[in-house]
């Protein structure tokens, strides 16, 4: 997911002293020996992951953050850095000392760096904090190692859904309240939508790394996985059954129902273009598309459906991912109290204040921007109950249209992305689909054969 919460500076300095976490320790003292943070000593931290220039709008806020950060905190001193996590660069940043106190990660490189120790061990810094206790248990282990300890604070979750416009449904004579259930149905919908309306009825984007990432989500979906998940070794296992079925069924979309288009080389980006500008049936994308489409391209949120990821007989779920904050493995005890406590206040704080969570909802529809979207939430669904009480009279979609997909975050598995190198392996993936969308006698098994070689080999000189 990619969110952006909107919020004024004056408000946030007003409210931010509902997060005083506490701290305890030296600024000198070292980061291995055990000692406790200090509430009252001064510290600066790092932080990473700051919007670029590019991003004029994203960049004022998180600045506007820091500032109501400072001011709550007037002990600790936040420097922002535009560093982003890189896998390539990251061993030579951590070796060289210029790592962020806090920097943020996707989901698929945290197995591998919580295993190097290259993070802090922040265990004992969470144990008492109340939003981390309520975090969505789903979201929450994916920052706790197999013996128990927390090495990271996970605070944004996706899950792959089907994604589809309400309009089209209804021009082609399809009922928006009841979208395809099955791959067979949608295939069928697919070609209705085409048919009636001239409008693709379903889009997959090939580029980017993007068609590889939805291959894997159509893969888990019939029930197959594309490498191993032990994290011991990565091999890939892509001439599957499941596989052939997951290309069969773009196959079938593509030239027997002609109904995918005729642009095969897009990103993802493209296809939320194509989809705000109604020129898309369907696609598959997560509840975030709603703010990506709706918010940034104008999109009417009446429009927008989205439905669960639709399961073949021994699926084993949607796919998810997400972003998760680390603490530099160099932190003082300090540093590390300091950097939870941004990463709470930055990231999770609406979810334990009413006053934050009022704040941020009133600040987004001042914005003009939407409340109440359907993604998955990152508390508990106790908690996330009461945070929707809090800001009931700031939503401003219609969740009751996401009932469906609102409740497969409780019943429908989330299986992770490959654990290791899944960037790569998307861009393998992206050209299987490629072949498919622009060859019709394209040679799928000779394709992943060869795919699996090269990963095998790439991953394998990376471990």
């Amino acid at each position: 997911m990619r969110t952006h919460l909107r919020t004024r500076c004056a408000t946030l300095a007003a409210l931010a002293m509902v997060l005083t976490a506490s701290c305890s320790g030296s600024p000198d003292t070292d980061p291995q020996d055990g000692g406790a943070p200090d509430p009252s000593a001064a510290v600066t931290i790092t932080v990473g992951n700051m919007p670029p220039e590019a991003q004029a709008a994203q960049r004022a806020e998180f600045m506007r953050t820091i500032e109501a950060f400072q001011e709550a905190n007037p002990n600790i001193t936040v420097t922002p850095e535009e560093t982003t996590y890189k896998p390539a660069t990251f061993n030579a940043m951590l070796a060289g000392g210029t790592m962020p106190t806090v920097l943020e990660v996707p989901f698929t490189e945290v197995q591998r760096i919580v295993e190097q120790k290259q993070v802090a061990d922040i265990t004992d810094h969470v144990a008492d904090s109340e939003v981390i206790s309520e975090l969505n248990p789903v979201l929450r282990k994916q920052g706790v190692d197999a013996e128990g300890r927390t090495w990271a604070i996970p605070w944004n979750m996706y899950t792959i859904g089907l994604v589809y416009n309400r309009a089209v449904f209804e021009q082609a004579g399809l009922d928006p309240d009841s979208p395809p259930t099955t791959w067979d149905e949608v295939v069928e919908t697919a070609r209705t939508i085409t048919e009636k309306t001239g409008v693709p009825g379903f889009v997959m984007p090939t580029a980017g790394r993007n068609g590889g990432w939805m291959l894997t989500a159509l893969n888990y979906s019939f029930g197959g996985t594309i490498q191993d998940f032990d994290g011991t070794r990565a091999t890939m296992t892509l001439d599957t059954e499941a596989m052939t079925k997951s290309l069969d069924l773009l196959r079938r979309i593509r030239w027997e129902a002609d109904a995918a288009g005729s642009n095969f080389l897009l990103e993802g980006p493209d296809v939320r273009n194509e989809f705000a500008a109604g020129r898309v049936g369907m696609f598959l994308g997560a509840g975030d598309a709603y703010n990506q489409t709706v918010d940034e391209r104008g999109f009417n949120g009446d429009d927008f459906g989205i439905a669960p990821l639709p399961q073949a007989p021994g699926g084993l779920g949607t796919l998810g991912g997400g972003a998760i904050a680390v603490i530099s493995p160099k932190a003082t005890p300090n540093e590390i109290a300091a950097g939870i406590k941004w990463v709470e206040f930055n990231r999770l704080s609406p979810y334990i204040s009413q006053e934050r969570a009022v704040a941020a909802a009133r600040a987004r529809t001042e914005d003009g921007l939407s409340v109440g979207a359907p993604t998955v939430p990152p508390v508990d669904e106790q908690r996330h109950a009461k945070y929707l009480e809090w800001v009931a009279e700031y939503i401003t979609v219609d969740r009751e249209r996401f009932k469906d997909y609102l409740a497969s975050f409780e019943t429908l598995p989330v299986v992770a992305e490959p654990a290791r190198g899944a960037g790569d392996v998307y861009v393998e993936l992206d050209t299987i689909v490629q072949g498919v969308f622009t060859d019709r006698d394209f040679d799928a098994p000779a394709a992943l054969e060869q795919a699996a070689t090269n990963l095998d080999a790439l991953l394998a000189s990376q471990e």
